[in-house]
């Protein structure tokens, strides 16, 4: 594990908790765009646990589970990013209830829209030419 790569995931969970936060959204399809692009977790399964654990867990204690059992969570990111997101969740929600900073709803709708539009064509286009 690189410095390099703690500083990478760090920064995947501080601007996913704050898109989290900012937009009301689930930042799974960031997190999981964000590992797979930066190849934080080379294996796809073990992503899918690392973020089941991360954005889930403990509602979702039986994907938990058996990606436990499998040996596919990468806990250390998976700790760093929860760590990271909890911070990001925090400063983003604490700049759309700012009275200092006037963030109109619409402009929050159009983001949400544009993360998810995004996170959409990723997969579509990783799933179409990259997956084998």
């Amino acid at each position: 594990m690189s410095l390099n790569q703690i500083l990478e995931t760090s920064i995947l969970g501080l601007c996913g908790g704050f898109l989290s936060g900012f937009t009301g959204l689930t930042s799974s399809s960031f997190i999981l765009a964000g590992i797979s692009i930066l190849h934080l977790i080379p294996d796809y399964k073990t992503v899918l646990g690392t973020l089941m654990y991360i954005i889930n867990f403990p509602k979702g204690i039986g994907s938990v589970w058996l990606f436990y059992k499998e040996n596919k969570i990468n806990y250390f990111f998976g700790n760093i990013i929860i760590i990271s997101m909890i911070i990001g969740s925090y400063l983003g929600t604490e700049v759309i209830l700012s009275n200092e900073v006037n963030v109109s709803t619409k402009f929050i709708k159009y983001l949400s829209a544009f993360i998810a539009l995004s996170a959409g064509i990723y997969f579509l286009i990783d799933a179409t030419y990259f997956t084998i």
